[in-house]
């Protein structure tokens, strides 16, 4: 067996490592938001999910993906909804790979969707550190909302961009309100 590995190239044995180290961190930021949740067989259910993503997106992938999917798989394990029930079991893992499968390239594609950490502190300074949907003090768990939605032409800008807590921003959007906190 050891035979086999030494005749496996430095670069695919370079892009191996990288794979690894991409998932153990967002298998890390997963796990860090899931602390203290009584179920923890979910974080099989994440780690087969990574490895779905790994196998079919590869080098599609851009920077910061790895923040949205950790935010993604968190608030599917805290609140088990319709859409993916409320067992975790394999058509659960099936819907969630599909869902990203389509999400993660279309991303890719359009890199100004991306801030800039200089942009995301002056957006944060901007709102007085404040969410604009509950007016409550933000805190590490912030997301940034389109006030123009970026399918409808509206671009990744300071005036367009206002801080929300990851919640809020999911209630803004599960209610089909795009600019509800506008």
């Amino acid at each position: 067996m050891y035979e086999e590995y030494t005749e496996i190239s430095e670069e695919d044995r370079q892009q191996f490592r990288e794979c690894l180290v991409r998932t153990s961190v967002v298998f890390g930021k997963a796990l860090e938001r899931t602390r203290g949740l009584k179920n923890k067989i979910p974080h099989l259910h994440v780690f087969c999910t990574f490895i779905y993503l790994y196998e079919q997106l590869g080098e599609k992938l851009v920077d910061g993906w790895e923040q949205n999917l950790a935010r993604y798989v968190r608030r599917r394990l805290q609140k088990q909804d319709k859409k993916f029930g409320k067992a975790v079991n394999w058509i659960a893992l099936q819907k969630c790979y599909e869902w990203w499968s389509k999400r993660c390239p279309r991303i890719a594609r359009d890199a100004k969707r991306q801030l800039s950490q200089a942009e995301k502190q002056e957006i944060l300074r901007q709102a007085k550190n404040r969410c604009l949907k509950c007016k409550r003090q933000l805190d590490d768990d912030v997301d940034f909302h389109h006030v123009k939605p970026h399918a409808k032409g509206g671009r990744t800008t300071i005036r367009n961009v206002k801080p929300v807590h990851s919640d809020c921003h999911h209630k803004i959007h599960k209610r089909g309100d795009l600019c509800a906190a506008a």
